[in-house]
């Protein structure tokens, strides 16, 4: 089977995936997420990764691959709360070994955050904020 995702910058995105004849598993529907976001599946699990460059931190979303069911919504630290007139973000990751590794550099600094699949629990947190 297969996943895929459709996102239109400012209005409804959609994940869907299929079986190996094409038909029509599950299907999810987010709002004003548009890009960017990423996506990464590991073992039963498909992990959407939503950020906007002009706000701080980000999210991930869990779901099973095969029924859809949400596992886990996780909104990550990152940096923490900072001013208004400071956002700037940029959000990469990779999966090693079952765990997302999510890298954010913010106006305020950079973050390291990893997540357990399939729980999003957080195992990991780092951050280097910016010199002032």
């Amino acid at each position: 089977g297969h996943c895929r995702s459709e996102s239109s910058l400012g209005g409804p995105s959609s994940l869907q995936c299929h079986d190996g004849q094409g038909q029509l598993l599950w299907g999810e529907r987010f709002q004003n997420i548009g890009p960017p976001a990423l996506l990464f599946i590991h073992d039963r699990t498909i992990c959407v990764l939503r950020f906007h460059p002009n706000t701080t931190g980000a999210s991930v979303h869990g779901y099973d691959v095969t029924r859809g069911g949400l596992h886990f919504r996780r909104y990550l630290y990152a940096m923490g709360p900072i001013a208004h007139s400071r956002w700037r973000t940029e959000v990469r990751a990779r999966l090693v070994e079952g765990r997302l590794h999510v890298y954010g550099a913010e106006s305020a600094g950079r973050y390291l955050e990893i997540l357990d699949l399939p729980t999003g629990d957080v195992v990991g947190y780092r951050q280097w904020p910016r010199s002032q």
